[in-house]
């Protein structure tokens, strides 16, 4: 698979089927997208935006996946190439049919154009998917428009997944991406209170961009130089700990681990919420706690169902 970073670099020739859009998150209804551009052969090209658009208009806006994470999914699907587009003012400023005329078509040549029902494109996000189909007669390509895809009766969608996220709701998060949601980063030192108690804990250094999920205690799995462990993570604040009490902190207890792996990378995989981040009035009190965060979060991981990746 080839990664084109800008138009001007595109090269593949042949029969392109180009699939658009964010893929935040690469969910389940993203995978839809991709199936229905894979069944039609040729060549599949995945056209996607840097940064974000959400991003560029919201500074505060998180991501399901950092840029490097949505890339390396991608490249596990079996397409031929992924094409990014820098999002930037003057291709924000570029109308619905420049988009498909100057990119899509006189660019890639595209054959097959796939989106999702809600797809919008162009100025203003003035496209949408009953656009794509009629440029489609004028430009000559075949359009083919993914209706959504529900998990009951709910559609799975990014904006659906953060909101889990943000709740700490991983099971419905993790239900819709198809997947454990992660956080992958670099191991860094911390106070090493929690080796003292016996709770040795691993600090992970996240991208400011990924979305963090709500604070509390997650059972997880977790893959340290491609060997997975079970344990449980905390994320928030360190509330018995006085002086660190403001400090958002991704820490990571590991079952049956004891190595020295500062500065290596850990990718953590969310599978349950397991409690509140809490106040305790003792160490004594914290380490009975830990201790049956201990026992749940071994119990969440044996019976969790859904895939790492």
């Amino acid at each position: 698979m080839i990664v084109f970073n800008g138009i001007e670099e595109f090269n593949l020739t042949g029969e392109i089927t180009a699939i658009l859009g964010n893929f935040d998150g690469l969910h389940l209804g993203h995978l839809e997208l991709i199936k229905a551009g894979l069944s039609l052969g040729g060549k599949v090209v995945i056209v996607t935006f840097e940064p974000h658009p959400l991003s560029v208009k919201s500074p505060s806006f998180k991501r399901l996946q950092t840029f490097d994470e949505k890339i390396d999914t991608l490249k596990r699907l079996g397409i031929d190439g992924i094409l990014i587009i820098e999002f930037n003012k003057k291709f924000a400023a570029m109308n619905k049919e420049s988009f498909i005329e100057d990119v899509l078509v006189k660019k890639l040549k595209v054959r097959n154009v796939v989106v999702g029902y809600n797809y919008h494109f162009g100025k203003g996000a003035s496209g949408n998917s009953s656009d794509i189909i009629q440029l489609g007669k004028k430009f000559d390509y075949n359009s083919i428009i993914i209706p959504a895809y529900k998990i009951g009766h709910k559609v799975v969608s990014s904006s659906h997944i953060r909101n889990f996220v943000n709740e700490g709701r991983m099971v419905e998060a993790n239900e819709f991406l198809g997947r454990l949601y992660s956080l992958e980063g670099v191991v860094v030192r911390g106070h090493g209170v929690g080796r003292k108690i016996g709770y040795p804990t691993a600090n992970l250094s996240i991208e400011s961009d990924k979305l963090l999920p709500k604070p509390g205690v997650y059972s997880i799995l977790a893959d340290v130089k491609g060997i997975q462990y079970s344990g449980f993570c905390n994320v928030g604040f360190q509330p018995t700990f006085d002086d660190r009490e403001k400090k958002i902190v991704v820490e990571v207890n590991l079952f049956d681990f004891d190595e020295d792996i500062y500065d290596e990378s850990m990718c953590v995989y969310f599978i349950d919420y397991l409690r509140d981040v809490k106040r305790f009035s003792s160490i004594d009190s914290l380490i009975e706690e830990l201790d049956i965060d201990k026992i749940r979060a071994k119990k969440s991981v044996l019976n969790n169902k859904i895939t790492l990746y």
